[in-house]
């Protein structure tokens, strides 16, 4: 027994965000500068030899998960010493995988992708083996799809942004426009929003080349778009906004790591005059404390804020606005839904809500719909607010 204990195989390792983050290199599988560990990790130990000492292969000789500050550590028993054993780490879906420790110096360690969670060890009885370390790096965000009405000869501007986490180029395109009726006039050009304001101002230049993002950054984008003055009622046009990021590969790893991100924005032609309502949806966890966005992450008990901007950005007043959404997959309402939580503009007389599948009230799931009766005059907004926890 004593034998055994001492001649058992210690695997030792971090899994890290492999970002630059406080002067470190990015995606070099080297943990530097201010880079931190992840936990929660599963880390395996999957036996890969002949069968043997009660081991055959495909067996799980031992698993773990990263602690807080990312280390892990597996213990494999003496009996498959001189055989292969597979390190695996699984991986998760917020998470890429970009880098993996150079391994060329450690004789019993193989390791022939930086970017497939895995690396074969074929130890020693009594080894122990460090630093199989995992580099992973938090995917690019392209924030958000848009639809709205326009009335023919004018233009609209969408408002996207780009939020990155880790160094990367990063080339945004218009791609697929479909115009139906198939009218040539359309255009949609996109615009770097220096301020963020919404709109295309002096200083604001076309996006013609790649955004070079060093760590951490957001960018604010405008897509103008402009309706054909020969464009008849109810004409559509929508297309897809593109960013391929390629992240940088500083230390020549060759990890081929690209993400692809899209949005898609509608517009839809109304008659001259006529109102037109453009909708907006951001969301925060109140919980964890998050920056409003169009998407979020949250765990089991979290508390969701969705808010819904709604807009008249015609030149005629609207009446009679009926708004719906759902309670997201694996949510339930956190508290009554209730215009007064919002902003509701003075011009609207009358705000009611309707819960179609059961009564408004916390632990609700379903449909909700706003019936807004007034009118929603030219230039006014309001935001319709609800609270939902994750279940």
């Amino acid at each position: 027994y004593q034998f055994e204990l001492i001649n058992q195989i210690l695997i030792r390792g971090i899994i890290f965000e492999d970002n630059a983050a406080g002067g470190g290199v990015a995606h070099d599988g080297i943990q530097s500068g201010a880079e931190t560990g992840i936990g929660g990790f599963t880390v395996q130990a999957i036996y890969q030899g002949i069968t043997q000492g009660g081991y055959t292969p495909g067996d799980i000789l031992a698993i773990t998960r990263s602690r807080g500050n990312g280390s892990y550590e597996l213990l494999l028993p003496v009996e498959v010493a001189s055989q292969p054993v597979l390190l695996n780490v699984i991986p998760q879906a917020v998470w890429i995988d970009i880098s993996e420790s150079d391994v060329s110096a450690i004789s019993q360690v193989q390791s022939s992708s930086v970017t497939d969670n895995q690396m074969v060890i074929t130890a020693n009885a009594g080894d122990t083996i460090e630093s199989l370390d995992f580099g992973k790096v938090r995917s690019p965000r392209l924030e958000a799809d848009n639809f709205t009405e326009i009335e023919p000869g004018q233009f609209v501007n969408f408002s996207h942004k780009l939020i990155t986490y880790t160094s990367s180029d990063i080339l945004l395109s218009i791609v697929n426009m479909v115009a139906d009726p198939n009218i040539s006039e359309w255009s949609a050009q996109i615009y770097q929003d220096a301020n963020c304001n919404g709109r295309v101002d002096s200083g604001d230049n076309a996006i013609t080349s790649v955004i070079s993002a060093v760590g951490s950054i957001e960018v604010c984008i405008l897509s103008k778009v402009y309706a054909p003055i020969s464009a008849p009622l109810n004409a559509i046009f929508h297309y897809n906004l593109t960013a391929l990021a390629t992240f940088t590969d500083p230390a020549i790893t060759n990890h081929g790591v690209t993400r692809s991100l899209s949005n898609t924005d509608t517009v839809k032609v109304s008659f001259q005059g006529a109102g037109q309502l453009k909708l907006e949806k951001k969301v925060t966890n109140i919980t964890q404390g998050t920056e409003k966005g169009v998407s979020n992450q949250g765990r089991p008990g979290d508390i969701l804020e969705y808010e819904i901007i709604f807009s008249n950005v015609g030149t005629g007043n609207i009446t009679d606005i009926s708004i719906s959404d759902d309670t997201p997959s694996y949510t339930e309402l956190e508290s009554v839904v209730d215009c007064n939580n919002g902003v509701i503009p003075s011009s609207i007389s009358l705000c009611n809500i309707e819960t179609e599948h059961g009564v408004n009230n916390s632990g609700y799931q379903g449909n909700i719909k706003w019936i807004l009766s007034g009118l929603l005059e030219p230039n006014s907004s309001g935001v319709l607010i609800y609270r939902v926890k994750i279940i």
